[in-house]
């Protein structure tokens, strides 16, 4: 009866070597086309949120996008990040000069799977021409106040919260440059 435990131990153990090698290598040969991805993704969803804008310029600070037309500033991009109840959510959020909202886009989320990417994108369109700070709301009585994701609050409140920090750091460098 011990040789049995013993050749099956043997057997699982072999099994998860093999399946860990496996991970390993496809790891390796494909991390640098998933960066390639990440950042494909990041440079449309930049030019996505900025695309009504008339530049001329722009300058870039980190995470922070700096738009001019002759020397006068337009407006503002920024790449924010924040927890939600599954995983980070990585969103580009653009800004005219006056800190309302464009557009915000996703640029990657490992949110819940049962949070539609299309429902995460129909609350992101309620924050376009708006100007924050934002709260949730079951029932917005107020361009300030997002409606909650049905069923699932915590991805809501990560996305308010990950717009209304990209509010604070334009509008921390808008004080920094004289705005």
């Amino acid at each position: 009866m011990k040789n049995i435990y013993l050749k099956n131990t043997v057997v699982l153990l072999c099994i998860a070597v093999v399946v860990a090698v496996l991970l390993f290598f496809t790891n390796f040969y494909t991390k640098n086309t998933v960066a390639e991805n990440n950042a494909n993704n990041q440079a449309n969803a930049l030019q996505d949120v900025i695309s009504n804008l008339s530049i001329t310029s722009q300058e870039n600070a980190g995470n922070l996008w700096t738009y001019y037309n002759g020397n006068s500033i337009i407006g503002y991009a920024v790449l924010s990040s924040g927890q939600g109840l599954g995983g980070e959510i990585d969103l580009i959020i653009g800004m005219d000069s006056n800190y309302k909202i464009l557009k915000v886009d996703i640029v990657s989320q490992k949110e819940t799977p049962w949070v539609n990417l299309n429902t995460m994108k129909k609350t992101l369109s309620e924050f376009a021409n708006q100007t924050g700070p934002f709260t949730v709301s079951l029932n917005p009585a107020s361009s300030n106040e997002i409606k909650e994701i049905t069923g699932d609050k915590e991805t809501t409140n990560a996305l308010v919260n990950i717009v209304n920090n990209a509010i604070l750091l334009v509008e921390s460098q808008g004080e920094t440059n004289g705005q």
